[in-house]
């Protein structure tokens, strides 16, 4: 695998950026001009801008019957523009906790969540200051793990708690809202683990970043598992660090690399015998996707 430093991350987003803007004050849109709009986003910005515009287009399902409580009341807090609907794809329990999420062109929804934060994932700055200075001392991931070991030592199992999560939703019958509901891959609960915080699906193929691990997943058609499940690099987040600072921002690069960023929580990753040790910065970092 090749693996390299850039200084600018590159993005495929401009043409479905571009299609929203001539689109968008459109006071109805047929059957085709939707099918175009995926077809574009996820070509463009896998799906990222997609979601958001499904989220104002509106279509004739009663998803809110489905939704929890608080998701009903979070859509009276959106400003709909003026010629738009609001209506929910997704709420709990279908989603928890996700922090990223991608679309593939079949226009499936891939999210990234945690269960982890604040029980076995920490911020230096929120939740535990007093840990600031045996962190920025921090060389590698496994003075974290032992960092944390030491500290939780009369209550490991706490370190274990929760999972982080691959799930992908998916809407069969074209209603706008995704009832089917698979938990790809789990169990990612081991001491430096968490947040998963990007995804990334194209080709058949999901990339799932969760500390301290970029992951290569091949996603089954049906149901509630992948076919294999790959670590690609490994030695992401040195650092309890502060939150978002994570391993995120995955992308599909116009020369078929991928594009990704790990925050200020640093690295100190190995790769063919050769040592890429940043532990004390963010950064943008490209690699062939096998």
């Amino acid at each position: 695998m090749a693996f390299s430093f850039i200084d600018v991350l590159v993005q495929r987003l401009l043409g479905g950026f571009l299609w929203i803007l001539r689109h968008r004050q459109d006071k109805a849109l047929d059957q085709r001009s939707l099918v175009h709009g995926r077809s574009v986003l996820a070509e463009g910005m896998e799906g990222v801008f997609w979601v958001s515009w499904i989220a104002v287009v509106g279509f004739s399902t009663q998803a809110a019957e489905h939704a929890s409580v608080e998701a009903q009341q979070g859509m009276k807090q959106v400003e709909v523009p003026v010629g738009y609907e609001l209506q929910l794809a997704a709420a709990e329990p279908n989603v928890l906790n996700m922090i990223a999420l991608s679309v593939d062109v079949d226009g499936r929804i891939y999210l990234a969540e945690t269960d982890r934060y604040q029980d076995a994932v920490f911020d230096v700055v929120t939740l535990r200051p007093d840990w600031l200075p045996a962190d920025l001392s921090f060389r590698q991931v496994r003075d974290r793990t032992d960092f944390l070991k030491q500290q939780f030592r009369d209550d490991l199992g706490r370190l274990g708690r929760g999972s982080e999560r691959l799930r992908r939703l998916e809407d069969r019958d074209g209603d706008g809202w995704f009832e089917v509901n698979d938990i790809l891959a789990q169990e990612f609960r081991s001491i430096p683990t968490g947040p998963a915080a990007g995804v990334l699906a194209h080709r058949g193929q999901v990339w799932f970043q969760c500390l301290p691990t970029l992951w290569r997943i091949e996603p089954s058609e049906s149901g509630n598992h992948a076919n294999d499940i790959e670590a690609l690099l490994d030695g992401f987040g040195v650092h309890v660090g502060v939150s978002g600072h994570d391993l995120h921002g995955i992308t599909w690069g116009p020369e078929g690399r991928l594009y990704f960023t790990i925050g200020d929580r640093g690295m100190h990753v190995t790769q063919q015998g050769f040592v890429h040790a940043y532990p004390d910065t963010g950064c943008v970092l490209r690699c062939e996707p096998d």
